[in-house]
């Protein structure tokens, strides 16, 4: 036991709030910043500039590409982005930060409207691919499987369930033009998106292992995690294989018509000539730079690698040249999230306060267990609050001995690992029965 911070008597009622030291195991934090979106209506790139960051640039005279706005930053690193154009929001799978969702109506100030955790059996699971159809949202977690949410409401967003078909991890997303959702994971599996928001599967290959993935005119390419890019038949049953193209270090697919656009890691940015399934070629190659991340549209492509993007005119793919590139340096970072430290309650009326030095961190969670002091909080129902504040106030917490609760606080941030659960504080309520003589 740390302290006794506070002792208060309400008639019989004694209440104690205290302060327990424990140090568990560290977090860990994964993935790399990567991803593109466009707003062609607007003449809008958003790309993923790196520690955890989106620049908003505008890229209507792409020889002169100027930043509008960089003030996105999330709560992990970004793995996806997907843009709405009906609601001009921006939808970030941001790996340990969830699933987060902007309102970017205003380029020059885009404001957050909700950060949301998926869980999946009692624990959070990174978010790692994001596709929004309507009033949903779906994510593929990793170990945590597929996911949709509805984001009617998208400061609240509601996880109303998960499917496991594709096995585990789920990996990379791609919402087709023709409204089918595609995911790679060690299953390569379509789903049709129903009335509802829940998907039914609508074929797979459980032996076609995917880390990329792209479908387009009844065709699946996906790259297969053995230095090959592989093309499956989606018209026919069990999604046969039909070729592969020898390819290392894919890191995303695009494909419009006739051509493949690659997203080719160190290797550059690759263009595959795919009219004949059987016989793929290459059609141009521009290595003078990395690629982790690429959006294609109106003979355009913006190619994203750490914190630069380029765009490529693409009218004609075999012969695709730089328009312009755009660099912006995010915050530099290193090592571990500081520990949330002093952290401390103490009462207000009813209601308990909770308080905690600045660490720095862009967002704190802050976990609350009934009748558990000694709690690990990773049940969803234990994360009552993500706040970018050094308080949470918990209203009508004091008063019932038969109820006790006891906090937790874990600073998040956008290009380090997650802070540890160090300290805890939690209120105590004893009924005191008077003496006799």
């Amino acid at each position: 036991m740390k302290a006794l911070l506070s002792l208060v008597i309400f008639g019989l009622l004694l209440t104690l709030l205290v302060g327990i030291n424990l140090r568990p195991a560290q977090a860990t934090h994964e993935g790399s910043d990567r991803g593109v979106a466009l707003d062609e209506a607007r003449q809008l790139a958003f790309y993923a500039s790196g520690n955890g960051n989106v620049a908003l640039v505008d890229v209507s005279d792409p020889a002169h590409i100027t930043l509008v706005s960089d003030a996105i930053h999330t709560g992990g690193a970004v793995e996806d982005l997907f843009y709405d154009t009906t609601t001009q929001r921006l939808y970030i799978a941001a790996d340990a930060g969830g699933l987060e969702i902007w309102d970017v109506a205003t380029p020059t100030s885009p404001i957050r409207l909700s950060s949301t955790p998926i869980f999946y059996g009692g624990a959070e699971a990174p978010a790692r691919g994001v596709a929004v159809k309507g009033d949903y949202a779906y994510v593929s977690a990793d170990w945590g499987y597929l996911h949709w949410l509805n984001v009617s409401d998208p400061t609240n967003p509601v996880d109303e369930g998960a499917n496991g078909y594709g096995g585990n991890p789920s990996r990379d997303l791609h919402l087709s033009a023709d409204g089918y959702l595609f995911l790679a994971g060690p299953d390569t599996v379509r789903y049709r998106i129903n009335d509802d928001g829940s998907l039914t599967v609508w074929g797979a290959n459980q032996y076609a292992q995917s880390y990329e993935i792209f479908g387009a005119d009844g065709y699946i390419y996906i790259d297969s995690g053995v230095h090959t890019m592989d093309i499956l038949d989606a018209n026919a049953s069990g999604f046969p294989f039909i070729s592969n193209y020898a390819l290392a270090n894919i890191e995303d697919i695009f494909v419009v018509g006739d051509y493949a656009y690659i997203a080719n890691g160190v290797d550059g940015f690759r263009i595959l000539d795919v009219s004949d399934k059987e016989n793929v070629t290459e059609a141009a190659l521009d290595d003078s730079d990395g690629g982790s991340a690429l959006y294609v549209a109106s003979g355009r492509a913006y190619v994203q690698v750490a914190s630069r993007l380029r765009v490529f005119d693409v009218t004609t793919p075999t012969s695709p040249f730089v328009l312009g590139a755009f660099d912006i340096s995010g915050p530099a970072c290193w090592g571990q999230q500081s520990d949330v430290a002093e952290l401390t309650i103490a009462p207000l009326g009813q209601a308990v306060q909770i308080a905690w030095a600045d660490t720095g961190a862009s967002q704190y969670k802050v976990y609350r267990a009934v009748n558990d002091p000694y709690f690990m909080p990773y049940d969803a129902t234990n994360l009552v609050a993500t706040i970018s504040s050094t308080t949470y106030t918990d209203t009508q917490a004091l008063g019932d001995p038969h109820t006790n609760f006891s906090y937790k606080v874990r600073g998040v941030d956008s290009c380090v690992p997650a802070s540890g659960y160090v300290e805890r504080v939690g209120e105590f309520d004893f009924s005191l029965m008077p003496g006799t003589n």
